[in-house]
């Protein structure tokens, strides 16, 4: 992991360079530029690779994008009668989308359950069909 972040920091240094940004509230923050696409690439990879989930980064277990945790935003005009702004994505949010949750599930849980049960019925089935063999050779002892 060391390597990477030398990596990471050697070509930030000459790819991108820091800079402030003004936000919508008026207030300013310091924020990074980049001189072309690799320097983007690189600005992301260091951004990833700075980031904890307490920052409010995830990856998705099952396609492995990144789910970023954001705050809420307030109501643009609030003379509006019932108006609210954007919900603030939730803490616990595990998967970037409904169809990712619902493959994961399918592929991690469900379908191994299948398999499983299949492997058992055609051992039951292959047990079942031995031991009717086992007594059709038996010699019929009459006395």
């Amino acid at each position: 992991m060391q390597e990477v972040k030398e990596q990471v920091d050697s070509r930030l240094v000459l790819h991108c360079f820091p800079k402030t940004h003004e936000r919508p509230d008026g207030k300013f923050m310091p924020s990074f530029g980049f001189r072309s696409l690799l320097g983007a690439m690189w600005l992301q990879m260091w951004w990833l690779l700075t980031a904890t989930g307490e920052e409010g980064l995830r990856h998705c277990p099952w396609c492995n994008r990144v789910i970023r945790i954001s705050p809420s935003v307030p109501v643009e005009n609030p003379q509006n009668k019932n108006a609210r702004g954007k919900y603030k994505t939730r803490m616990d949010k595990t998967y970037c989308s409904d169809n990712c949750r619902a493959n994961y599930h399918y592929y991690s849980v469900q379908k191994p359950l299948r398999e499983k049960e299949a492997w058992r019925k055609a051992i039951e089935a292959e047990q079942r069909a031995i031991a009717a063999e086992a007594t059709d050779d038996k010699p019929i002892d009459v006395a």
